[in-house]
């Protein structure tokens, strides 16, 4: 699998279902979704980076104000972060230890990285 923007520019408009059909246990599942993961987290970047760009191309700002955006915008990506760890770990322990616990810890992180991505796709429109 080709961790890549390139071959899919906006993976969170994807399908996977096909990605996980070639899994035939446990840990080909966790593989399958640790990828999608990866993919989603490189596109929350890309965005994250057109962002502090649109900050700080803004010219009637000062210097100093534009980069207190774009430390606050970190800010927020890093609770959002933190909100999305803590949610898939509620989740992996709903599996009470179970094999399924890391798909379901990843499964709930990699839903929440794609609401995450439309949200911040929504700045842009």
């Amino acid at each position: 699998f080709e961790i890549s923007l390139i071959k899919y520019p906006e993976p969170e408009n994807n399908s996977w279902h096909e990605h996980y059909e070639e899994a035939l246990c446990t840990a080909s599942l966790n593989q399958a979704v640790s990828e999608l993961m990866s993919l989603q987290r490189v596109r929350i970047k890309q965005l994250m980076k057109l962002k502090f760009e649109q900050i700080r191309s803004n010219e009637f700002d000062t210097d100093e104000y534009k980069e207190s955006m774009v430390r606050d915008a970190i800010e927020v990506q890093e609770a959002w972060d933190a909100y999305a760890q803590a949610r898939g770990r509620e989740v992996a322990a709903s599996y009470r230890g179970g094999s399924g616990s890391g798909y379901g810890y990843g499964r709930t992180y990699f839903d929440l990285q794609v609401e995450r991505i439309k949200d911040l796709l929504a700045v842009y429109k």
